[in-house]
């Protein structure tokens, strides 16, 4: 019984770092897009700013949660 709960949590455990994993690649690349876009003259620096700010944000997120 002991032993399946253990299992659970640790498949629980590797599906959110899966999610995570994904999530970070994910904000690098939205992260990229948006320098990008901003360089490129499509979007305007606040808005590139509050996007990185919110990128930035939920990255340390899942970083910390990550460990």
């Amino acid at each position: 019984m002991k032993k399946t709960s253990n299992e659970e949590k640790t498949s629980l455990l590797k599906t959110e770092l899966s999610a995570l994993e994904k999530r970070l690649a994910e904000l690098e690349k939205l992260i990229q897009a948006a320098y990008e876009d901003k360089v490129m003259g499509r979007i305007p620096e606040g808005v590139c700013i509050n996007l990185l700010n919110k990128y930035e944000s939920e990255r340390a997120e899942k970083l910390e949660r990550k460990k």
